[in-house]
């Protein structure tokens, strides 16, 4: 198992010095348990920080030591590999720099299988996926658990999701995992500037500005959760929405799909979603699918059609939003407590329940905006844009659209990583990018142990003083070996409180 670990310090000649006093440690003790050398990490504080993913001490020590030596050189600015060691001279966070925004992505970010290790090891997000699995209970037809997290033997690619007209099914999943990872930073100390929600993702977005309430009660979320669920799902099934094509497109120059689609008529082509510079998804009208996908190769672009075959963000949707309306007017209570960006509008939502409630409703029948939205958070400030939910989709998007500018994309979770590793990954980006974070708490079930840096105390010392401990006090036999273990190393802290305790 991979451990965060995270030195800090006051500056940069403090975090080289820490970083190598924590080598010179791993030297004397290189049997220490890697966990309690993480924990005994994240207790300190300090404006520096050179975070470090790795699965044993040997790796961590001499990764720890060639960190050391180039920040020490003043030759680098930046240390960010795939290996997950970060560290940046120059913060993109914190008091007079930039912003920091959750980035909520929708129903297409949904996978099978996602974020199954996040959900059983940590109980901040197995608590979204209760919420869920509580909201629709009793539904003959839908079990978030299996349609989630689906036995090895009937696993799934996740486009049947949307083959089968479970779009309703993959929102409400997706939104699940937006709040579980909403949770789990929440118990780390961590929030946002600002929100912004992608296509089904602003649901999520509004929940975390507090426009439902600073802490919405359990019943009250499930019933958000409940209520979204049907409304879609009549939308998709009895709604008599129009079949579309939905077709992504990915050009090889900038804004290059705005003249091949400047090529058809309006009711045979209509922008969907504008993603990033060069990908932009559009509602395609029943036999016009081969045209659009001809026109769009003669200039050397990518086509797909997606699994997804329901007009929505389109005007074929108006006959929707009066039910969304009547639905965010009863959810909608609350000032949001952060900025909320619309994808609708590519700006900041203006002050007022009832201009939230519009936008959220209005949005089902307009083009996702996304590219337009990133760039105005730019100009307002916004420098690092971390994507709460499954996927990672979203994070690639900002990255293509802020490419050349100073900024940081980072996702929380990724289709190509483990849950886990990929969460340390992010969590290791924001400490080193100036982020405030508390990871103590995820210690608490571990039983990880603070350690003294400054000991020399090494597996057999410490096996030489249990046996000392052990002749001079007969009383201590009775005491498990972890027990005794732990009033050794106690010994060389300077509190000596173990051994005192240990004493008595």
């Amino acid at each position: 198992m991979t451990e965060l670990v995270i030195v800090r310090a006051e500056d940069d000649a403090a975090l080289v010095a820490e970083a190598k006093r924590l080598v010179g440690f791993l030297d004397r003790v290189p049997d220490v348990p890697l966990v309690d050398v993480a924990y005994t990490c994240a207790l300190r504080r300090g404006a520096c920080a050179l975070a470090v993913i790795a699965h044993d001490v040997a790796s961590l020590r001499a990764r720890l030591a060639s960190a050391a030596a180039r920040i020490g050189s003043g030759s680098v600015k930046r240390l960010r590999d795939k290996s997950g060691t970060y560290y940046f001279r120059e913060h993109l966070l914190g008091p007079g720099r930039g912003r920091l925004a959750f980035v909520y992505p929708g129903v297409m970010s949904f996978y099978p299988d996602m974020m199954r290790d996040l959900a059983i090891q940590m109980p901040e997000c197995r608590r979204a996926f209760d919420e869920l699995e509580e909201a629709l209970a009793g539904d003959r037809e839908f079990t978030p658990s299996s349609f989630i997290f689906p036995p090895a033997p009937y696993y799934r690619h996740d486009a049947d999701i949307f083959k089968s007209g479970a779009y309703a099914q993959a929102l409400v999943a997706t939104y699940a995992g937006c709040m579980a990872l909403t949770c789990f930073l929440a118990s780390c100390g961590l929030g946002p500037d600002g929100v912004v929600g992608f296509a089904g993702g602003d649901l999520a977005a509004l929940m975390r500005s507090g426009a439902a309430g600073a802490t919405p009660s359990r019943p009250e979320r499930v019933n958000v959760i409940r209520d979204i669920y049907r409304i879609v799902r009549k939308a998709v099934n009895n709604g008599g929405l129009a079949r579309v094509a939905m077709v992504s497109v990915l050009t090889r120059r900038p804004d290059e799909a705005d003249a091949v689609a400047a090529q058809f008529k309006a009711d045979e082509l209509t922008l969907v979603v504008d993603l990033s510079p060069r990908q932009k998804t559009y509602a395609v009208a029943a036999g016009a699918e081969g045209a659009v996908h001809a026109a769009f190769a003669s200039v050397g672009a990518r086509t797909a059609t997606l699994a997804l075959d329901r007009p929505f963000n389109t005007p074929l949707c108006e006959a929707l939003v009066p039910a969304i309306r009547k639905f965010a007017t009863a959810w909608l209570t609350r000032e949001a407590t952060c900025d909320v960006y619309s994808c609708a509008t590519g700006k900041r939502l203006a002050p007022g329940l009832k201009a939230a409630r519009d936008d959220v409703a209005g949005r089902w029948a307009k083009p996702v905006r996304f590219r337009e939205t990133v760039r105005q958070m730019y100009a307002d400030g916004y420098r690092v844009f971390l994507e709460v939910g499954p996927r990672g989709l979203m994070t690639a998007a900002v990255a293509d659209t802020l490419k050349g500018e100073d900024h940081a994309a980072v996702a929380l979770d990724s289709i190509h990583r483990r849950g886990l590793l990929q969460l340390q990954h992010a969590l290791g980006q924001l400490v080193a990018l100036g982020a405030e974070l508390d990871l103590t708490k995820g210690f608490a079930r571990r039983h990880a142990r603070r350690l003294d840096f400054d000991s020399a105390l090494s597996l057999e010392v410490r096996k030489d003083t249990e046996m000392k401990l052990s002749r001079s006090f007969p009383r201590l036999t009775l005491l498990s070996g972890d027990t005794l273990l732990q009033g050794a190393s106690a010994l060389a802290s300077p509190t000596g409180r173990g051994a005192r305790a240990a004493a008595r």
